[in-house]
């Protein structure tokens, strides 16, 4: 995917603002439609734990004999739903349509949700760069031959993107290990919930007389 970019730095007083350019909203449409993937994907994985689930012995575990066993699924079972719900919370959480105003992130300080989006913006759009700040932006300073209405418009387009790219990030960092920790838990549960057909062998007798 082509991500646009966030800044024009050619542009002058003398030059008229270009078109609104699409390509914010193709990007983020682009990343909830992988999310919505994704989403389906821990939906059907949801649906077959619960459907693997009948299809063991758990229920011919003996609570006193075999109590090692039942905790063992119970744990395997729990962690692996856990591990499939925070990943749909994550997943849930691209397709939720908020944003922050330029304002909100502007004043966003590292410990609020906007944090990330302020720092990715302020990297792409090279604020060090261009000797671009907040507080000069939101008061309505130019920089240079950039226009305050230019930069005001571009980054507030921006900002549903950042949104949405932040929360994707998040998703992204936490696939590969709720992926290995929930397919852990089920090979768990599974051993567990399946104990074996075997008999024990049994054992020959220490002493054995033969009589005639």
């Amino acid at each position: 995917m082509q991500l646009p970019q966030p800044l024009v730095i050619t542009l002058t007083r003398d030059e008229p603002p270009p078109a609104a350019e699409p390509s914010w909203t193709d990007a983020t449409k682009h990343l909830r439609d992988v999310a919505r993937w994704i989403t389906g994907g821990v939906v059907a994985t949801a649906a077959a734990v619960a459907t693997g689930s009948s299809l063991t012995r758990l229920g011919s575990l003996d609570p006193l004999d075999d109590g090692g066993r039942l905790g063992l699924a119970a744990g395997g079972l729990l962690i692996a739903l856990g591990a499939i719900g925070f990943l749909m919370k994550k997943s849930l959480g691209v397709l939720n349509i908020e944003a922050g105003t330029i304002v909100e992130v502007g004043n966003a300080t590292v410990w609020l949700p906007l944090f990330g989006v302020k720092t990715k913006i302020e990297r792409d759009f090279d604020f060090v760069g261009r000797g671009i700040t907040w507080e000069a932006m939101l008061a309505g300073e130019d920089f240079g031959d950039l226009r305050n209405a230019e930069v005001v418009d571009r980054i507030d387009k921006s900002i549903p993107y950042y949104y949405v790219r932040e929360k994707f990030d998040a998703l992204s960092g936490a696939l590969p290990w709720c992926t290995f920790v929930a397919f852990a838990a089920l090979v768990v549960f599974a051993w567990a919930a399946n104990p074996s057909d075997r008999k024990p062998a049994s054992k020959p007798p220490l002493l054995q007389i033969n009589l005639p």
